[in-house]
């Protein structure tokens, strides 16, 4: 394999990365958006349903039986409401953690390729520089480790 297409493999592979990273941060504000979305929808719907009672009891303050039905009424639907907000947040956990199950599957398969990438081009160059080494060892004496004679010692004059 050429030493451009592996370089296009490693490179390949961190473009993967970082969009695996990149895709898991825009999921996971689409999430959030629509968590606080939602939020936002549960807390206007129960404003306008105090309102509403508030009327009903300006309306007819002595009126007990009502206000008491209408108030038992309200507290249901907010139960209702926290509930389905509850499930809701469940489910987007469940969500949040398979997309994050699959980011990391695409991470890991990602450097794996990269680092095949590297050890490629590792080899190669460790192949280039063993037959840069084995050529330039071939122009060499072959002389062995007996043959070599250390270097002479500069003689110190003593009549001075």
């Amino acid at each position: 394999m050429t030493t451009e297409s592996t370089s296009e493999r490693f490179f390949n592979a961190l473009t993967e990365t970082y969009t695996a990273m990149l895709d898991a941060i825009k999921t996971g504000n689409e999430r959030g958006y629509r968590v606080s979305s939602t939020l936002i929808e549960e807390a206007r719907k129960g404003q306008q349903e105090a309102i509403e009672l508030g009327k009903k009891w300006a309306q007819a303050p002595t009126d007990v039986p009502a206000l008491y039905g209408a108030v038992i009424e309200l507290v249901t639907k907010a139960q209702s409401r926290a509930l389905e907000l509850a499930r809701e947040w469940v489910d987007d956990l469940a969500e949040s953690r398979q997309d994050a199950r699959e980011v990391i599957q695409r991470v890991v398969n990602a450097n794996r390729g990269a680092a095949e990438a590297a050890v490629e081009v590792a080899r190669g160059a460790f192949g280039t520089a063993s037959a840069g080494v084995r050529q330039a060892t071939g122009r060499v004496s072959p002389k062995g480790p007996a043959d070599i004679q250390p270097p002479e010692q500069p003689s110190e004059d003593v009549s001075a």
